[in-house]
């Protein structure tokens, strides 16, 4: 093996895995539909089931000192990283990124590139590019896009509980997490159609008004919503089935052909070959892919183009909540809508990313800082770090 002695060669990698930051959040401890909520035992919350959802933060350290961060989510992944991926940069440079992230995606073929797998590509490729941006002396958006305007801020609509009291008239959007579905009974399509209108009355006229069902629906529960809705239809329509139930998506965009509902998938994609499939089969309005578990910055872009592309709009899953996510944004579109989720806050805090300022009247600003601005809070690196030699 070669080793590089550039300024740019990675030295350490330093991983840490920390618990989520929602754990004590709605998100997690309330009734939300869910794909699980078929099963009795686990429709009162995610918590009762969702396993792997812990924070793993990485950085990468250059010869020059410069550290590139990133994050994925679960401890699988961070082993991942440290049993397998790790081996892979070891005499390796930043500015080797290109052929490093291919080596690192087709080193996978035992164990598969989707999931958990891709997770743990994700956060090098996010560090990465981090370091990339820091080396070339620019933000991570002026480095993907030379054009993009310093001070630039992303509009941003807002997700919340539907009985809950967060502010929402700033903002170009309001996504309500749908609670009911076809496992609640006769009365559930009932409770779904008070929750969206409680949301409608909430809102100016002209914002959005959009759900997320995080897979928890199924076809008949969902035309029978859209139905029951009628003229007031929601406009954002995110992730009513699984991904797998590729025929019923195709019923549904028939379905909504003309409608003002969007039909948004690309959450539950977990790696560029998910989203490819995603985009090809040609359901959907808007893609939402996640940087965090995707592949990285460097997928996401890849589908975005390739989304961009087939005429699909593409507003990135928790747009404003992670750093590079918002550097991506406003290379590649900064009107596209970014998502704030006050519910992921800790004590109105962003926890881990403390350079990432938060939204004012309704808009994500864009920090003009070198790198990705996903500096780490050091109390969250206080023990625990697994670090490594490259």
């Amino acid at each position: 093996m070669t080793v590089t002695k550039s300024a740019d060669a990675l030295v350490r990698m330093d991983v840490v895995t920390l618990p989520s930051q929602i754990a004590h959040s709605w998100l997690q401890r309330e009734q939300l539909a869910t794909s699980m909520s078929r099963f009795r035992r686990h429709a009162k919350s995610r918590s009762s089931w969702r396993g792997q959802h812990e924070r793993v933060i990485l950085r990468l350290h250059t010869r020059d000192g410069r550290v590139g961060i990133g994050a994925t989510r679960g401890s699988a992944a961070a082993t991942v990283l440290t049993d397998h991926l790790a081996h892979l940069l070891q005499g390796r440079s930043a500015d080797d990124h290109e052929t490093l992230y291919e080596e690192l995606v087709g080193s996978q073929l035992t164990y598969g590139p989707s999931g958990i797998g891709a997770a743990a590509v994700s956060a090098i490729d996010l560090a990465l590019w981090d370091l990339r941006a820091q080396g070339a002396e620019c933000s991570l958006a002026r480095l993907l896009s030379p054009e993009t305007t310093p001070g630039t801020s992303l509009p941003c609509y807002t997700t919340i509980h539907p009985e809950g009291t967060d502010p929402v008239s700033a903002f170009g959007g309001v996504k309500l997490a749908a609670r009911f579905g076809p496992y609640d009974g006769p009365e559930g399509l009932d409770h779904q159609v008070e929750d969206i209108r409680r949301v409608q009355a909430r809102v100016d006229t002209g914002t959005l008004v959009m759900i997320d069902a995080a897979c928890g629906w199924d076809l008949d529960f969902t035309l029978s919503l859209l139905d029951r809705l009628g003229d007031q239809t929601v406009d954002w329509l995110e992730d009513p089935l699984l991904p797998s139930e590729r025929d019923s998506y195709a019923h549904l965009a028939e379905r909504l052909d003309g409608s003002p509902t969007a039909i948004c998938l690309g959450n539950y994609d977990f790696s560029e070959l998910d989203g490819l499939r995603t985009i090809t089969d040609g359901h959907v309005d808007v893609y939402q892919p996640d940087v965090t578990w995707v592949g990285g910055l460097t997928a996401a872009r890849r589908l975005w183009e390739r989304a961009s592309s087939a005429g699909m709009a593409v507003a990135p899953h928790y747009g404003a909540m992670h750093p590079w996510t918002v550097h991506l944004m406003a290379a590649m579109d900064d009107t596209a809508l970014a998502e704030y989720i006050p519910g992921a806050l800790v004590d109105g805090d962003r926890g881990d990313f403390p350079a990432l300022p938060l939204p004012e009247a309704g808009a994500q600003p864009v920090p003009a800082e070198q790198g990705a601005s996903a500096r780490v809070s050091e109390s969250f690196l206080s023990e625990g770090v697994v670090s490594l030699a490259l």
